[in-house]
């Protein structure tokens, strides 16, 4: 799956598997500081 996305744009497996664990922690830290779920206006 990673070729799909990584090939056609020239990034390299292993630029977009760091990409997408930054993705996921920056997520998680942003659920971590939410004071409730979903969207806040």
């Amino acid at each position: 799956m990673t070729d799909l996305i990584a090939t056609p744009y020239g990034f390299s497996r292993d630029d977009v598997g760091a990409y997408a664990v930054e993705s996921q922690k920056c997520a998680a830290r942003a659920w971590a500081g939410a004071s409730r779920p979903g969207p806040t206006a």
